[in-house]
Formats: structure tokens, C-alpha cells, sequence
């Protein structure tokens, strides 16, 4: 995007663009895990905007639109919560108001710094009247004292002399984005205001979610604090403070304020308010400064686990670590209860909701950067939901001992209400069977397998084992009306990946219970007893498994998508004319679904998730069919396509399509970016760079790597975690060294040759050598 420039570790806009102001609000956006806050203005905008801040897990509810509503649909759904806005600090020079929607902008710049998570911004202007400030902010949610959120704002007049009026407020009058959803979702408790601290106690409309809110406000002049005396400014869910100063031309104005939350559904609200109150008093203490200096250092540290180093591509290099910023400062592994939202902080298109993607991508991502106790809390957080899944199955007609997790959720009900996704695209059972199963083979965890996995793994080959019918005519297993993750084409007959998850589901499920059995007889037997089985369930399984139908194989060694797949006209992205695409934008619903264009990896996604199944030849067969016919239209695409071209030996094709994934927000490919950013395709991102270019396969007896490197980089460096060690991997185009930094040994297949690695060690392989 020519709006911003390309650099390692910052992104950065130069000149003023208000056309494109609700994009760089989501590409700026801030967080730290606990809360997260759009890249908005401090002070009032009254171009297009979209201020919104969040508080992770505060959530509550809207009406399901009646004129979608279909049976098992819940009447009402769960979404992210707008928190009050704390960054607010609205500024008049003499009565004007410094808006600059309403200035001319003189000079213009606003940095996101990556490495020490800070936003900032510098800006001259001048007003209606001809006056002239430079204004300068800076703010941190910090990583530190994650509760508490920082604010810097200098002002300097430059021609002019006269009175300034400030006015900050906690606001927590921000309405959802969804009209459907009704008004601002906080009911005020109290509302507190004193000389230079302000305060909210707010509840959630429909939920039991308690918050207290609070902020304090100081002025610096010359160097020096000073003494102000305030007006209140007290309206319904907003509590401030509005100051009248003079100002001096050429003297600079500092205004500093921190903000805290606290928030609960069990504390009552007086101590939240009491914890917000001793959270401000020891930020106070420490100064701005002091709690940005130990900011920094913060993220300094997180990065020395997390950095990616490419070198040779400055803009996979920016990429990369933006993603990477987004994906640690929206969640970090860390926090029970807690999963990765479709758009984190940065946006409330689709709710803040968590989608399958999380399972599919965000799991693996969490557990290579972050280690096993990081997937096991994003596993834990689909079985403390797993009561809601067997409602919603049972709701859909299977059984009350099945269950389906839903497409989107918060609070493990279901939260979309197209019935073409949420209740066909059932494929989401089948992820998160794919991901306990990736868990339980690189962690051999059979505490959680017994107590978690295979309760959620009975209860999914379950829902298959209720959701297939006997064909009439074919006498096979089939599976009707079905959405794949290529969702141009919905509501099909036996969608291939979806039939193919679906037999591995119930093949695995009853290996895993055979094995627990054999070397656990003792467990094997109470998990027997607990979930209710029997011989003639599992060998049910079994036979579904067997005789599934998978589509026709009409083209040599091609899988159809679905029934009646070939049958359509199966015209290829070249044949698009670039003035119809994005097709979802130029064409009719109607037509869209009548095409043969796939919008992401549908069968290709089997390949992804499962390349042990497949040989190369069937791999590049499917690969060259589909890879004309996609079109790319969501995040999760390119990245899928990346792992596989670099499975097939093609490292430009690769490349090119690992740059596409990484830079999918960055670039705006899809004009989406504005409503929110897409964390769980960043994550996919990632994992295109470890599994594809850097070729990093995590096996139960190796950890391969195969790179694919392309020929313009010079050097590539990352850690990892695999089984029990922590890796640190460094590549360039002929070798790959591996330094194992833990106590832990583990066995390499690097460049197809077989390594051991003990603690403390180091090995280069050459891929030169192996040619040999």
C-alpha cells in the first residue's frame, strides 16, 4: 500500500489520508491481551471513523434478527462488547476545535513501532482561523500492568497566544456496529468525578458482566506538573474532566492520562472499583515514563522469542512481524478461558467472534511459538463449551450424546445465523477433532486425552455417526446438505473434505480408544464406562468410515469438491476479466454459487492438514487443478496454497503466495481490512513460513525440515517448540543449522538426513551433502 512505508520494524504513514481513515484505524490498533483499542485519534474526528475499544472475554448479547431465524437457532447471540473509550481528549483553541477533518493538514505522520508496542503520532495543522499547532501523542496498553492503558498528548501553538480548553472522558456510549444489536450494551452503576480522577461502574444489558472503569488526568508545563482546576463532565455512561488553561506561543502543553479496568462476573462492583482506584495509584507512582520504560522492556523480551528474521525481503520482513504483533498483543497464550478473535482488537465486524480458523491455525501457531501449555488452554476453552455443543447438536436433530462446536461463538452457543454456515458447515467438527489429535501426537498428554480429548472426540464421531444416511440408489454412507470451507459453494452433497475429516474422525477416534485400552487397560476401562461405549458403536464407526462416500474420481487422480462438481463450467481465474473481481462483490450470490470457483481451499485443505495421507503425485494432480480455479477471497487461502507449492518443489509459487497470505491486511487485498483485521489468518501466515518455505513438519518421531527456500533471501531465523524442546532454527538456501535450547533431546530429519540433538547442541546440515 503506497500509504505507508516499508520498514522492519515499524509501519509508518506519511501524509495525511482521511479517504482511508477506517483502514489505518485497524492496521494501527492496539492491545495487550487483556484490552485492545482501534488506532483512532485522541481527539474528536468528525470524518469517518470507528472508535472502539474491548476488553478480551467482555462480552454480551443481541437478538437473533427474526427475519433470518430458522428452527435451532438461538434467540439470542453473543458479541464482543465495545468497552468505554479511554483514549478521548478532545482539544479548543479559543473556542475552535482542533478536528482534523476540519483543518488543513500541514504535515502529517503516525507510527505503530512493532518491536515496543507504542502508537504514535505527529501532526501540524492549521485551523479555520489560521492558527497553528503541532500536536504530538503517543499511548501504550501496557504488557507490564495489563489492566491499565497510556496516554501522551503535547501541544504546541506556533503563531498564536490564547486560551486552550481540554476535555477527557471515559465514554461508554459506543454502540455496536451490527444495527441488530441494538444500543451502547453498558447500564450505568455510578458515575464519579473528582478534581483530577474520573470513574465508571457499568454492567452489561443482558449479561452479569460487572466493570468499573477509571481514569486519571495530570498537566505538565514547562517541565513541570500543574496545578488545574477542573469542570465535571457527567452524562449517562460517561464520567470526565474538562480544564480551561492558557497558552503561550512556541510553549509546549504535555497532558498525560492513564486509564484501568476491572471487570468480573462474580467480584462485587465495589471492589472492582477499589482495584481500578490501587491500580491507578500504583501506575501514578511510577510516572508515564516509568510505566512506558518498563513497556518497552517488555516487548523487547517477548521478541527474543518471537522475531522472525528474513533477510533479503524487507517487505516479508515487515509483514511478518506486524502479524506477529497483532496476533501476541490481541492473545497470548497465557490467559484461561481466553481464545484468538476473528479480528481481535482491531475491529467488531463479525463480533469479535472465534471461528474454527482458531482450531485450525491458531492452535498450532500458539503451540510452535508459545509451547504445549498454550494449545492445551485453547483446547480447554472448547471443552469448557462442550455442554453448548451438545445442546446444539441435540437441537439439530442428532442426539443428545453428540455434539457439533459451533461456527462462531464467545460463549460456546452458536453466534451466526446464516443456516448455510452454521448449521452446514459442519467441517468445523472435524478441525477441531484434527487439532486434539496434532496435540495428543506432539505432546503425549493422556491426562488431557482422558479427562478432555476423548470426551470431545466420542461425542464428535458421534455427531458424524448421526448426521450420515444410507444412500437410496448408491447403498453408501452419505453426507447431505453441507457447506465446505469454500463457502461459493453451500448446502452440497458429500463435499469431499468434509466426507474425508469425517472418516478420519471416526477411524482415529477408535484407534486412539484401541491403543488407550491396550496400554492403559485400567484408564481405558473407565473411559469406557464414563462415555458409555460399547463394541457395536465403535465398530458402527468403523464401517462409516469404510464406506463413506467420497466423490467420484472422474478425473484421473483429481477429487471432485463435491457431487456433480465436474458437471459445472470449470473455467479458470484467467479467464475473469480483473474488472469482475472480487466475484462476491461483482456478481450475484446466485452466480457465484452456480460457478466452479473456490474461494479458498476446500480439497485442498485435506492436503494441508493431512500430508502423510497423500503422495506427491496425487498432490500435484489436485494442487495444479484447483490452484487456477481459486480465486483467494479470504485471508485463509494463499497460506494453504504456500504449503503446498513448497511441498511440490516450487519455491517462486510459493513465495508468491506466502507474500499474498502475509500481507492480505497489510495490503487491504479484499477491502475488509477497515472493518478489523484477520488474526487467525495471520496465524496461517506463520505457519505458511515454518511449514512451507522453511518446511518444518512436526512428526511423532521427527521433526522434519525440508525448506523451499526462495532464491532472493539471504538468511531466515525463528524458534520454535517441538514435543518438549525449544528450537532455534537458522536457514539459508544450501543449510540449515538447529541450536536446541532446552534440556530436552529431539530427532531431526533435516534435508532428509537423521539427527540427534541433545541439550545445548547444535548441528548444520547441508542440503548440498544430501544431493550428493
Amino acid at each position: 500500500m503506497d500509504l505507508l512505508t516499508t520498514e522492519p520494524w515499524v509501519l509508518r504513514e506519511i501524509g495525511f489520508h482521511p479517504e482511508q481513515h477506517r483502514l489505518l484505524e485497524s492496521l494501527f490498533s492496539l492491545g495487550n491481551g487483556y484490552m485492545g483499542h482501534r488506532g483512532s485519534f485522541e481527539e474528536h474526528y468528525s470524518g469517518d471513523a470507528r472508535r472502539s475499544g474491548f476488553l478480551a472475554g467482555v462480552h454480551t448479547y443481541g437478538p437473533t434478527p427474526r427475519s433470518v431465524w430458522k428452527t435451532g437457532y438461538p434467540d439470542q447471540q453473543a458479541y464482543l462488547a465495545q468497552a468505554p473509550t479511554w483514549i478521548g481528549l478532545d482539544i479548543e483553541l479559543d473556542g475552535e476545535s482542533l478536528d482534523l477533518a476540519l483543518c488543513q493538514v500541514l504535515q502529517f505522520e503516525r507510527t505503530l513501532d512493532f518491536q515496543h508496542g507504542i502508537l504514535s503520532r505527529i501532526c501540524t495543522v492549521e485551523l479555520p482561523s489560521g492558527r497553528q499547532v503541532q500536536l504530538s501523542t503517543q499511548r501504550f496498553c501496557s504488557l507490564v500492568t495489563p489492566q491499565v492503558g497510556a496516554v501522551q498528548v503535547r501541544l504546541t501553538p506556533l503563531n498564536f497566544s490564547g486560551t486552550i480548553n481540554v476535555s477527557t472522558t471515559l465514554n461508554a456510549n459506543i454502540s455496536p456496529l451490527e444495527t441488530t444489536w441494538g444500543s451502547a450494551p453498558w447500564a450505568e452503576i455510578s458515575n464519579k468525578i473528582r478534581r483530577t480522577q474520573a470513574y465508571l461502574t457499568l454492567e452489561t444489558k443482558s449479561s452479569t458482566r460487572t466493570l468499573a472503569a477509571g481514569m486519571k488526568f495530570s498537566i505538565w508545563q514547562g517541565g513541570q506538573p500543574l496545578e488545574y482546576n477542573s469542570f465535571r463532565i457527567q452524562r449517562e455512561r460517561e464520567a470526565g474532566l474538562s480544564v480551561d488553561l492558557r497558552c503561550q506561543r512556541g510553549q509546549e502543553l504535555v497532558f498525560e492520562k492513564m486509564a484501568a479496568f476491572a471487570h468480573s462476573d462474580a467480584e462485587p462492583v465495589d471492589l472492582l472499583l477499589q482495584q481500578v482506584q490501587e491500580l491507578l495509584k500504583a501506575v501514578t507512582r511510577k510516572g508515564y515514563s516509568g510505566l512506558l520504560q518498563e513497556h518497552q522492556k517488555a516487548w523487547e523480551n517477548r521478541w527474543e522469542r518471537l522475531d522472525v528474521i528474513i533477510q533479503g525481503d524487507e517487505v516479508a520482513q515487515q509483514a511478518i512481524r506486524f502479524n506477529i504483533f497483532h496476533l501476541y498483543q490481541t492473545f497470548t497464550g497465557t490467559e484461561n478461558g481466553l481464545n484468538l478473535g476473528l479480528r481481535g482488537f482491531s475491529g467488531d465486524a463479525y463480533g469479535g467472534l472465534v471461528y474454527w480458523y482458531s482450531d485450525a491455525y491458531g492452535i498450532p501457531f500458539y503451540y510452535f511459538t508459545a509451547g504445549p501449555a498454550a494449545a492445551r488452554r485453547m483446547l480447554s476453552y472448547r471443552f469448557r463449551h462442550f455442554p453448548a455443543a451438545l445442546a446444539n447438536a441435540k437441537a439439530m436433530g442428532i442426539g443428545d450424546r453428540a455434539a457439533l462446536f459451533p461456527m462462531a461463538t464467545l460463549d460456546g452457543g452458536e453466534a451466526l445465523h446464516e443456516w448455510e454456515v452454521s448449521q452446514a458447515a459442519i467441517h468445523r467438527n472435524g478441525a477441531l477433532a484434527w487439532a486434539i489429535a496434532a496435540y495428543v501426537q506432539a505432546i503425549p498428554d493422556t491426562t488431557y486425552l482422558v479427562e478432555e480429548g476423548l470426551p470431545l472426540l466420542v461425542a464428535i464421531a458421534r455427531f458424524w455417526a448421526g448426521r450420515v444416511h444410507r444412500g437410496t440408489r448408491s447403498g453408501r454412507y452419505v453426507l447431505h446438505g453441507v457447506t465446505g470451507p469454500n463457502e461459493y459453494e453451500s448446502n452440497v452433497n458429500n463435499n469431499w473434505y468434509t466426507n474425508f475429516l469425517a472418516a478420519w474422525n471416526l477411524r482415529h477416534t477408535h484407534e486412539l480408544l484401541a491403543g488407550l485400552r491396550k496400554n492403559h487397560p485400567a484408564l481405558g476401562a473407565t473411559v469406557t464406562a464414563n462415555l458409555d461405549l460399547n463394541e457395536s458403536e465403535e465398530a458402527h464407526w468403523l464401517e462409516i468410515a469404510t464406506d463413506l462416500q467420497l466423490p467420484a474420481d472422474e478425473m484421473a487422480g483429481v477429487f471432485p469438491q463435491q457431487d456433480d462438481y465436474f458437471e459445472k463450467e470449470l473455467l479458470t481465474v484467467a479467464d475473469l476479466p480483473e474488472s469482475e473481481r472480487p466475484i462476491t462483490a461483482k456478481w450475484t450470490w446466485d452466480r457465484v454459487l452456480r460457478s466452479g470457483f473456490v474461494e479458498q481451499a476446500d480439497v485442498l485443505q485435506a492436503f494441508y492438514f493431512f500430508p502423510e495421507a497423500f503422495d506427491q503425485e496425487t498432490l500435484r494432480l489436485n494442487y495444479a487443478f484447483y490452484e487456477p480455479r481459486t480465486v483467494h477471497e479470504t485471508p485463509f487461502s494463499h497460506s494453504v496454497h504456500a504449503v503446498l507449492a513448497a511441498r511440490l518443489g516450487l519455491p517462486q509459487e510459493a513465495y508468491a503466495h506466502f507474500l499474498s497470505g502475509v500481507r492480505f491486511d497489510l495490503d487491504n487485498q479484499q477491502n475488509t481490512s477497515q472493518e478489523g483485521l484477520h488474526l487467525p489468518g495471520m496465524a496461517l501466515a506463520w505457519l505458511a513460513l515454518v511449514k512451507g518455505i522453511a518446511g518444518v513438519q512436526s512428526t511423532a518421531d521427527h521433526l522434519v525440515i525440508s525448506p523451499c527456500f526462495p532464491a532472493h533471501w539471504k538468511f531466515m531465523q525463528f524458534r520454535i517448540h517441538y514435543q518438549q524442546a525449544y528450537l532455534e532454527i537458522l536457514l539459508n538456501a544450501g543449510e540449515c543449522t538447529i541450536r536446541n535450547l532446552t534440556g530436552f533431546s529431539v530427532r531431526l530429519l533435516v534435508f532428509g538426513q537423521e539427527r540427534t540433538l541433545g541439550w545445548r547442541e547444535e548441528v548444520t546440515v547441508s542440503a548440498l551433502k544430501h544431493e550428493e
